[in-house]
């Protein structure tokens, strides 16, 4: 009898034994089936995941009308000018520079310039245009005019619509001297001192290529 007793409550812990050791391997699975559903019709276990999205992307051709980019054989290149302007008072053509470089039809730059001594945005003039070359375009040059206007900076690029010189008319209209700094960086080439586009004999401070 007291062997029979005794054999039970050994039985009756190790099933209590049992159920504690389950719970925390209860406990993950709940957690587990956390994403998962439960169909009851089929009486098994259905993943509710969103549709997968594509891996991949799809590649296009540009074909806007607008020039996104470009290739160039000429080697990239940074310049740097400083441009001494006098006051009108101060004789013909000391007051006014004109100065442009040579570039074919696709090449780009981008520029900088600003007026260094100046305050009053009306006394300076400066006309940023385009002109072929004399020996390579027709008898009359082809002239074009990107902006005419007054001010004392200005920060752009330009794309050369066709071959030739491209660049700045400055104008200094106060009573004082002034200097104007000029920044290009892109595919041109420099004209030369006293050549088409260069006949004030301008000079960059730091020449830069790679």
């Amino acid at each position: 009898m007291g062997a029979d007793v005794q054999s039970r409550t050994n039985q009756s812990d190790a099933v209590q034994k049992i159920k504690t050791s389950a719970m925390p391997v209860l406990s993950g699975l709940v957690l587990y089936l956390i994403p998962f559903g439960f169909d009851s019709n089929a009486h098994e276990m259905v993943r509710h995941a969103p549709k997968a999205e594509p891996s991949f992307v799809q590649e296009e051709v540009y074909e806007g009308e607008t020039k996104a980019f470009g290739f160039s054989n000429k080697l990239w290149r940074s310049d740097q000018f400083e441009i001494s302007l006098l006051a009108p008072e101060a004789g013909p053509h000391k007051s006014e520079l004109e100065y442009k470089v040579r570039m074919d039809q696709g090449d780009a730059l981008t520029y900088s310039w600003r007026v260094e001594n100046l305050d009053d945005a009306e006394e300076f003039y400066f006309d940023f245009h385009g002109e072929s070359l004399p020996e390579t375009g027709p008898t009359k040059n082809k002239l074009v005019s990107y902006e005419k206007r007054i001010g004392l900076q200005k920060n752009g690029y330009l794309i050369a619509p066709f071959a030739g010189a491209h660049g700045w008319y400055f104008q200094n209209q106060s009573a004082k001297p002034v200097v104007v700094h000029l920044t290009i960086s892109g595919f041109y080439e420099l004209a030369y001192p006293s050549s088409f586009g260069n006949e004030g004999g301008l000079l960059p401070l730091a020449p830069q290529r790679r």
